[in-house]
């Protein structure tokens, strides 16, 4: 028994450290659940999240969802001050809190304002099978059917996105760690230890192309996330090819029927997109002539320093199209500056925050995170860091940042509402911003202030009942 014990310690610590590290795509950002001296001997787990960022900045998949998360702040922010605007009401903070007003109209902007939550939450059913009731509601998709369902140690398991991601990532981080302390793969890939999402994947490729084939597990991986589009709910075949593991068993099933498909020269560009292009035209996708066209269309529409960032990674993608699948087949490309310049864009240690910001505007990155922090808590997304449910956190505080120089001395723990004293705005000579709080300046850019906003509990969600619910009465009465 108290070997069994030991056996069961043992899981549980390499099971943690296996999830030491968290990417958000949302943000660009990186989570390591160490101290920043830390990250030189975890230099695995830091490559395993940075390589979450590179899935994201070198696939059609990952400026896909960028430009999704920004589209839906834009338009919760939008229809949230078009509450106050239409119907001369106060600002109110999260939308539940409006469910008691006698205004039908601005009931129905709040619909509105649910509705696009939901949207956004149905994106993340290309990573988590998840369905919410009312995303369950409206589109009748059927939990069960949502994502393939594969054998896994001897059960039956559902292959989310997620999966796709995370063994592909661990899979870059075992050869990572082969290639610089000979590290054997199956002991970075040890499903004893691991959860599934991190070798499931692979698992499913072994038993059905064989081991002769690995170096194609990446490629594969890779172009399941060669998407055009988002996966949509009202068309089950156009949703399986968007969605990330619906056609990864696609071109799996594909390998195993068709053994005339060649294993790709991983030192031949040329060769990469031959193969990809196969397969690809096999399994009845857009080819990567048309993967890229959505998401540079998009890039090209935003005057931001992030746009241009996304635009250089997709030409240095084109340009070098094994960076993703065998980054280091080169150490020259490897090491080089113009591949090292890809890097989360901040990432979060438990003593400090370190910045990627050579290409990338520091008060776009500032705004961008007030704005992002301000949608989430107006839709009752509170973040995991809050202290005071009933006070709005600036984008410093709701993504665990630790750099507003008024948190560092003590002046704002990044909770505020319409009794804060807040630091004074300070201007430079032309009119740059020096000082004051940042967060309320973004208010102010959009045509508010803090005093204009009653925070209820931001942990307060609502739902399309009781939304339907709260129009029903306000409207017989």
């Amino acid at each position: 028994m108290g070997g069994d014990i030991l056996k069961l310690l043992n899981s549980m610590e390499h099971s943690l450290n296996a999830i030491r590290g968290q990417f958000s795509p949302d943000q660009f950002s990186a989570l390591l659940n160490m101290y920043e001296s830390e990250i030189a001997e975890n230099y695995l787990v830091w490559f395993h999240e940075r390589f979450h960022y590179l899935q994201s900045i070198f696939t059609p998949y990952g400026h896909l969802k960028w430009g999704c998360f920004r589209s839906y702040t834009a338009d919760v922010l939008q229809a949230w001050f078009g509450i106050s605007e239409k119907f001369s009401c106060k600002k109110k903070v999260p939308i539940a809190s409006y469910l008691d007003d006698e205004n039908v109209n601005a009931l129905k902007i709040v619909a509105t304002i649910h509705l696009q939550d939901i949207v956004q939450q149905f994106t993340n059913i290309s990573e988590y099978a998840y369905l919410s009731k009312d995303i369950f509601q409206i589109t009748q998709l059927d939990q069960d059917s949502v994502v393939p369902v594969i054998s896994l140690n001897g059960n039956e398991y559902n292959l989310n996105g997620i999966d796709i991601l995370e063994s592909y990532a661990k899979f870059e981080e075992a050869l990572l760690g082969y290639y610089f302390e000979e590290k054997p793969l199956d002991e970075t890939i040890n499903p004893d230890i691991l959860p599934e999402r991190y070798y499931s994947a692979l698992d499913y490729f072994l038993s059905n192309v064989g081991s002769e084939r690995l170096h194609e597990f990446p490629i594969v991986c890779e172009l399941s996330l060669a998407i055009t589009k988002l996966p949509k709910y009202n068309d089950m075949d156009a949703f399986k090819k968007s969605h990330p593991s619906w056609r990864f068993i696609s071109m799996v099933n594909c390998l195993k029927e068709n053994k005339d498909i060649a294993s790709p020269d991983i030192f031949s560009n040329e060769a990469f997109f031959n193969y990809a292009n196969r397969v690809l035209a096999d399994c009845n996708f857009e080819t990567f002539d048309d993967v890229w066209k959505s998401a540079e269309d998009y890039a090209n529409q935003a005057d931001l320093s992030m746009a241009k960032e996304m635009i250089d990674a997709i030409e240095y993608k084109k340009n070098n199209p094994w960076m993703l699948s065998f980054p280091m087949r080169n150490p020259q490309d490897f090491f080089s500056k113009e591949f090292n310049r890809f890097q989360p864009i901040f990432t979060i240690t438990y003593d400090t925050v370190y910045y990627n910001l050579d290409n990338i505007s520091s008060s776009e990155l500032i705004f961008e995170n007030h704005f992002q922090a301000l949608a989430l808590q107006i839709c009752g997304r509170m973040s995991k860091r809050c202290i005071y449910p009933d006070m709005l956190q600036c984008g410093f505080s709701y993504f665990g940042l630790k750099n507003c120089p008024y948190q560092i001395n003590g002046h704002c723990d990044g909770h505020i509402d319409g009794n804060s004293i807040l630091a004074p705005l300070e201007l430079d000579d032309e009119d740059n911003i020096i000082g004051g709080c940042t967060f309320e300046v973004v208010l102010n850019i959009m045509g508010t202030s803090i005093r204009e906003i009653d925070v209820y509990n931001v942990n307060e969600k609502t739902s399309l009942e009781a939304i339907r619910t709260a129009i029903k009465k306000h409207d017989m009465g």
